[in-house]
């Protein structure tokens, strides 16, 4: 099952990383433990932390039903 979605997740990046218009640099904020889960997340999907980012953020959205 964490094989297939990991799959969804990198086609969906995929997808995105073709058909979004060009990205805008920005900086944040964030704690030692969020860090350390992003760069985990970085190491397991094969993806950079930007594209975990997004993810992320897209998944958050669609779960609360702001698209």
């Amino acid at each position: 099952m964490q094989g297939m979605n990991r799959r969804i997740l990198l086609t969906l990046y995929c997808i995105m990383r073709y058909n979004t218009p060009m990205k805008k640099s920005m900086s944040i904020r964030i704690s030692s433990e969020a860090k350390e889960l992003l760069l985990k997340l970085v190491q397991h999907l094969g993806i950079s932390q930007t594209a975990v980012l997004e993810l992320a953020i897209r998944q958050l959205a669609k779960q609360e039903n702001l698209r």
